[in-house]
């Protein structure tokens, strides 16, 4: 009975790491295929507000929340990052012998690499755009210029890759777990 207990915990937390490692990679993707190829469109102030109006969901999430939401600004996005690692985590300490957990851990270094990415290269030009102050009283061009659209994008499409991939592993482990405990007559 243990056992069959724990093996189910390791099939949610597998399950759960899936589906948070999935979030970020559509997350890092939305970004790719449409925020950036559409701000890519609009003029320099137009750029620097839009960018900073996402940034504010992000950075300062207490103060931007619609009054219909919980007031914690994006909370999928404040379960998912963590989650993915943690939950991901949590179902190799669960299953540390079983032959799929090896595609866990590519994914979690897949997610690290996307992550490592997002500190080093994303987030620094997101708080600088961010930090810019009112697009009305600074040089646009200027902050448009030191984001540099080009950079954040080819880093972006990295993390991207990496997590999609990372999804994508989870999913196999979740597949192998689940062939492997399947019921058969």
């Amino acid at each position: 009975m243990k056992k069959k207990r724990l093996s189910q915990y390791h099939t949610i937390a597998l399950f759960a790491g899936f589906c948070c490692m999935g979030y970020v990679a559509s997350l890092f993707l939305t970004y790719s295929f449409i925020v950036m190829p559409g701000l890519a469109t609009i003029g320099d102030s137009a750029f620097v507000e839009a960018f900073q109006g996402l940034e504010t969901r992000f950075q300062n999430a207490e103060n931007s929340a619609p009054k219909h939401s919980l007031g914690y600004g994006n909370v999928p996005a404040m379960i998912a990052f963590p989650g993915a690692l943690l939950f991901s985590l949590l179902a190799i300490a669960l299953g540390w012998k079983k032959s799929y957990t090896r595609w866990v851990l590519v994914a979690i270094v897949l997610f690290t690499l996307g992550m490592i990415t997002t500190v080093l290269y994303n987030l620094p030009s997101n708080v600088a755009i961010f930090a810019a102050g009112d697009p009305n009283l600074i040089d646009v061009g200027q902050v448009r210029q030191e984001f540099n659209e080009k950079a954040w994008l080819f880093w972006n499409n990295f993390r991207a890759t990496t997590t999609t991939m990372a999804t994508f592993f989870l999913a196999w482990a979740l597949y192998l777990k689940i062939r492997s405990t399947a019921y058969r007559p």
